[in-house]
């Protein structure tokens, strides 16, 4: 069962996606998807149990696919992403780690 507050997270970073990709405006600064690239990159040596984790995992793997594609990412959203997880550790052992090889090695797109 997912928490409530879990819930308004996943929802709070979806909203938050979605107004720094909204084409009104100047355009927000990059560097979300190198963050997530570096935070991603370091290895995961623990065990730990990802079900707490679960909505931040929903809520960032699009964020892996929209780089993977070459999209800028602003690095606020990455940092609020990465931020829903109980700590990096989390982030990297949950969910980074396995999905780092799907991002371009030198990232162009920030």
């Amino acid at each position: 069962m997912v928490s409530l507050h879990a819930a308004r997270t996943a929802a709070a970073l979806s909203l938050l996606f979605l107004a720094t990709t909204a084409p009104a405006g100047p355009p927000a600064p990059g560097g979300g998807c190198r963050l997530l690239q570096t935070q991603a990159a370091v290895i995961c040596k623990a065990k730990v149990s990802c079900r707490s984790s679960a909505p931040a995992v929903a809520a960032i793997r699009p964020l892996f696919f929209h780089c993977a594609a070459g999209q800028p990412l602003a690095r606020p959203v990455a940092e609020a992403a990465i931020g829903a997880f109980k700590s990096p550790r989390y982030f990297r052992c949950c969910i980074g780690n396995d999905l780092l090889s799907i991002l371009p090695t030198a990232s162009t797109s920030d």
